[in-house]
């Protein structure tokens, strides 16, 4: 009998051994360089510019008749949802270093690398920058978790596979 159970904890320690060791993969792998911005480059980024083609998304907000959706990186594409059997893709307010967004009233709160930028998107073909938080958020990591030291008077604003 002790024989038996000696060898079921044996085996169910292997098996829990076994399962804490990753596979081994050596097929390529994704590195990312950073893309950096001056501080003074990206504190001036935000305006409304002609819709541009959606390509790596993130967030989504719906507000009224309009959807503002994340490009990673580079800002909010402003889509007309008036008719939603038809969206319409009609304008993209830059934001360097954008990842995140929120809305609450007539506001837009969006991340901007390290700061936290308030947008009036009350017209969101208007929209406007109307204050920045700087230093708020820590430097950006890379999507890999890769670290990288900063240079003087610039900041990471988006990563490069």
């Amino acid at each position: 009998m002790q024989n038996k159970l000696f060898c079921a904890i044996l085996l169910c320690c292997s098996l829990f051994y076994t399962a804490c060791f990753e596979k081994f993969d050596s097929g390529p792998q994704t590195a990312y360089q950073p893309v950096y911005a001056s501080l003074e480059v990206l504190r001036s980024s935000v305006a409304v510019s002609t819709a541009k083609p959606l390509e790596l998304t993130g967030k989504i907000y719906r507000k009224g008749d309009y959807i503002f959706i994340n490009e990673r990186y580079k800002g909010i594409h402003i889509i007309d949802n008036s008719n939603p059997e038809l969206p319409i893709n009609i304008g993209f307010i830059t934001i360097l270093g954008n990842l995140d967004l929120a809305v609450k009233g007539n506001f837009l709160y969006a991340d901007s690398a390290i700061d936290l930028v308030t947008i009036d998107i009350s017209e969101p073909l208007e929209a406007i920058e109307v204050s920045r938080t700087k230093n708020v958020f820590p430097q950006p990591v890379a999507p890999d978790n890769g670290h990288f030291p900063s240079i003087d008077n610039k900041i990471v604003v988006a990563w490069q596979e």
